[in-house]
């Protein structure tokens, strides 16, 4: 986009049309034409009226021909050509954003449908040369939707895991189609990756099978873009091989996602050395600013009824006292006046339970934002984050999701962020002896 000028755009794009209908066509027109003469009349005649002279335009990149509505067998390589060129390279930077898991199909369209208005705005509140502008009709800041179809890594057998591989990629398929997103979901199992890449576009490897090698080979044989998050056990430099071992199996398409180091028990930080040390491995650097706050296996809150009388009786006064010793025992909680009836007992040692039962993760949700910042400024390529329309009822990592309601300030932010800092020169630095 050097040297090309940026025009005044019109305040109301498209007039009184429809922006995807119109899109659609475009796209489609772009597809069937080989004439590189012909794509640009037809943006001329189409767009030339919010510009001040088109002729100034000649040049115009025509990059956003990813926005295509149409599924047919002939158009889909062209369009994961076309996504895979647009995304990796997208400025400021593509949004990966769903929920963690598909709760239904229900929830999923309209979570879809509403992240996809969000992200859309974001292009038309920011449109300041024609590429926003084009992509203001399908995908303003480029959007990957995420869902996974099966937690295979959760904490505890009884915590929920999702619909299923059948079942959860129906789901996904509907949602591509429906709102015209390109999908990223994770694989578990080498057999998952066949079945999961005729759906998804980007396939996502869990921080817990980055090394795993036989599942990222198989992975990189569907063709799609492999994205591989780095395990909170592993050194950056361990991505560089994770990412060759894709390249090898034939598949150039590939990025590396960083999700926080392990700081002790139950908790994550984040390097945001780990960030620039990340380039190494020559892609694109994603950044996962939800589960890099997670503290896994939930934080041991307990909860005391307030009245008095029934903390005395049943001996849970001294439940927050004696718990907050990492050795104490549930034996120590047993009610000590054995006058008190049983039913009577069990009913108060409910209350000194674990927040989530002791097998669901905790999190910051509040530090989202700061980590966002950070992964911003350094310049990453993309941000990963996990938002839910009701964040306390989620089944799945709630603690850790960001509410859809807040989506759209805090991309604001990240967008005006990104826009000062990334495309800045690295420094040279000088270590030659400074003279008057």
């Amino acid at each position: 986009m050097e040297g090309i000028p940026r025009p005044t755009v019109h305040p109301k794009p498209f007039r009184n049309r429809d922006p995807e209908l119109q899109a659609a066509g475009v796209a489609r027109f772009f597809l069937r034409s080989k004439s590189l003469q012909a794509r640009r009349r037809v943006l001329g005649t189409i767009y030339s009226p919010f510009f001040d002279d088109f002729k100034k335009w000649r040049s115009f990149p025509y990059i956003f021909v990813c926005i295509v509505f149409s599924s047919t067998p002939q158009t889909k390589r062209k369009r994961f050509a076309c996504f895979c060129s647009s995304t990796l390279a997208a400025e400021p930077f593509f949004v990966l954003a769903g929920p963690n898991v598909i709760e239904s199909e229900e929830h999923i369209l309209k979570m879809a449908k509403h992240i996809k208005a969000i992200t859309s705005r974001q292009a038309y509140n920011n449109a300041c040369n024609a590429y926003l502008m084009a992509l203001q009709c399908g995908l303003g800041l480029p959007l990957v939707f995420k869902s996974s179809f099966d937690k295979a890594n959760r904490t505890s057998l009884k915590s929920f895991r999702g619909p299923g591989l059948e079942q959860g990629l129906k789901i996904l398929e509907k949602v591509k189609v429906a709102y015209d997103l390109p999908i990223v979901t994770d694989v578990h199992e080498s057999s998952q990756c066949e079945l999961v890449g005729r759906v998804a576009d980007i396939i996502q490897i869990p921080a817990f099978l980055c090394r795993q090698t036989d599942l990222l080979v198989a992975a990189a044989k569907t063709g799609k873009i492999i994205n591989i998050k780095k395990g909170q056990f592993c050194a950056p430099s361990v991505m560089v091989n994770s990412a060759e071992k894709v390249r090898l199996a034939g598949n150039p398409n590939v990025m590396v996602c960083e999700r926080g180091t392990m700081f002790g028990y139950n908790d994550l930080i984040v390097d945001p050395r780990n960030l620039e040390w990340m380039r190494e491995a020559n892609c694109p650097v994603v950044a996962d600013v939800t589960h890099s706050l997670q503290q896994p296996a939930g934080k041991k809150v307990y909860k005391v009824p307030e009245t008095s009388d029934l903390k005395r009786r049943s001996g849970l006064a001294r439940a927050p006292r004696l718990m907050a010793r990492r050795h104490a025992s549930k034996r120590r909680l047993l009610p000590r006046c054995s006058s008190e009836p049983k039913r009577r007992a069990s009913a108060a040692f409910c209350f000194a339970r674990l927040d989530g039962g002791g097998v669901a993760s905790g999190g910051l949700r509040e530090l989202i934002p700061c980590i966002a910042r950070t992964a911003v400024v350094v310049g990453v390529d993309g941000i990963f984050m996990e938002v839910h329309d009701d964040p306390l009822s989620a089944p799945v990592d709630g603690p850790t999701q960001w509410p859809l309601r807040n989506l759209e300030e805090l991309l604001e932010e990240l967008i005006a962020i990104a826009r000062v800092t990334k495309g800045k020169k690295a420094f040279k630095i000088d270590l030659t002896p400074f003279r008057d």
